[in-house]
């Protein structure tokens, strides 16, 4: 790891209604070339995505 790459990630959650708001911002920085940034971010998003999708799954099945 050489510090190129800096990613912070947070879930912000809030009442709404009966239920729960959730939002999620990520930012980050990278020092690398543009096509490295671009793979980062392919990366980045991909991996978002199944976390999302992870715990939106966690979090419907729990209300059963």
């Amino acid at each position: 790891a050489d510090g190129s790459y800096v990613c912070q990630a947070r879930l912000i959650l809030t009442p709404a209604g009966k239920g729960t708001h959730i939002q999620s911002v990520e930012q980050y920085t990278d020092e690398s070339a543009p096509e490295a940034m671009k793979a980062t971010s392919e990366k980045t998003q991909a991996n978002m995505d199944r976390m999302l999708a992870t715990l939106k799954g966690a979090l419907e099945g729990a209300g059963k």
